[in-house]
């Protein structure tokens, strides 16, 4: 398994589903209780572009493009509207429509 350490609080502001998994820092917890939670359905390397993305970091073009839909997947998920948006404008931007893929882009 991969470690990721993020503040409750920052995910409060700006990842709310984020922060829900954390709980709400009461019955028992201070600030700066330490919280496993595990996350299997984002690969690691998209859940690392998103936690920087909610600390301020941009996720650079190449990964956006290679991961837009998994981003997209992530993002809705976890409440990242921003980075969704941003996911999925980039996904209309580097895809080419053919009559062989056509489909399977109008049912995403």
């Amino acid at each position: 398994t991969i470690d990721f350490h993020a503040h409750r609080l920052i995910l409060q502001k700006c990842g709310a589903q984020l922060a829900e998994l954390c709980g709400t820092g009461t019955s028992g917890t201070t600030s700066e209780t330490i919280i496993r939670v595990s996350i299997g359905d984002v690969k690691p390397v998209v859940f690392r572009h998103m936690l920087h993305y909610i600390y301020g970091a941009t996720v650079p073009p190449d990964i956006l493009k290679a991961y837009a839909r998994e981003i997209i997947d992530a993002a809705d998920k976890y409440g990242i509207a921003n980075l969704k948006l941003e996911a999925e404008a980039c996904l209309v931007r580097s895809t080419r429509i053919t009559v062989a893929n056509a489909m399977d882009h109008l049912l995403y």
